[in-house]
């Protein structure tokens, strides 16, 4: 059993990677769900890990303390925790990012930029490949 974690700001191209790379796992999006939050994330990975699924977290992942949630519940399951780490040049997320149907505001590209912390295995995640 796996739980991939993908992290990247909006516009890098997580949902590309993950449609193109993971097909057969069950990806799990906040993009998609109305009035969706952490908790309501939080809850669908644990529905489906308890089914033995692999499982892909297509959101942002900024952040560690975002990110250990999801680790943690995963370590209850003994599931290969991995990291998909875009970390892209700006000017290549803008010119993605003009190319996506819902835009991001470029405010919104600087500010996540700001937040973003790499992931590291001291988190507890197996394994993390970078794409740059």
């Amino acid at each position: 059993m796996e739980l991939i974690l993908m992290v990247g700001i909006a516009g890098s191209g997580k949902t590309t990677i993950a449609k193109r790379w993971f097909p057969k796992h069950v990806k799990i999006s906040l993009d998609g769900m109305p009035k969706s939050n952490r908790k309501t994330e939080h809850d669908l990975i644990k529905q489906h890990l308890d089914d033995g699924d692999n499982v892909i977290v297509d959101d942002t992942n900024l952040t560690k303390t975002i990110r250990s949630a999801h680790i943690e519940l995963a370590k209850k399951y003994r599931a290969r925790i991995t990291a998909i780490f875009l970390d892209l040049p700006m000017w290549k997320i803008q010119e993605q990012n003009s190319k996506r149907e819902k835009q991001v505001p470029e405010s919104a590209l600087f500010k996540m930029r700001k937040q973003l912390e790499t992931p590291m295995e001291i988190e507890g995640i197996d394994f993390i490949q970078t794409i740059k």
